[in-house]
């Protein structure tokens, strides 16, 4: 969100303070129905089994998502934090893990959309309900929930 890891791979991009980006992307998110943003450095950590490169990098998603949060209408839109698999809470092994990860959501119906999500599956038939799109193929007819 930075911009850090395409700056050091020679992209001519502009750095970013971590309050920016996470201003930058609520305002981005607010002008459409829709926004997806997607992080992979944490699992990119991981790998690594960098310990004091993990805490930088949670110190800076922490006010990623508070700038994010604050930016956003919580009385109007709904921001969900998810993910597929474990990896930087253990970096004791390079590999990821079967540990349980969590969905965090704030704002509008966000303890109705929470309690419809026990697995990662629940996330994209929960957020085409919520933004008002029926199911189609697979997700017009999950597998159930253990």
């Amino acid at each position: 969100f930075t911009n850090a890891l395409l700056r050091a791979q020679g992209y001519d991009v502009p750095l970013l303070s971590p309050a920016l980006a996470g201003a930058r992307l609520a305002a981005l998110a607010a002008r459409h129905d829709f926004t997806m943003f997607e992080f992979f450095q944490t699992d990119l950590c991981g790998h690594a089994r960098d310990f004091p490169r993990a805490l930088r990098l949670l110190e800076d998603l922490d006010v990623f998502l508070t700038a994010l949060l604050g930016g956003t209408d919580l009385t109007r839109d709904l921001v969900v934090v998810g993910s597929d698999h474990g990896n930087l809470e253990d970096l004791s092994r390079k590999t990821h893990t079967a540990n349980p990860v969590p969905t965090m959501v704030w704002g509008a119906a966000a303890h109705a959309f929470a309690s419809r999500i026990r697995t990662i599956a629940d996330l994209a038939p929960a957020i085409l309900d919520h933004l008002g799109v029926p199911p189609a193929g697979a997700l017009a007819n999950p597998p159930e929930n253990d």
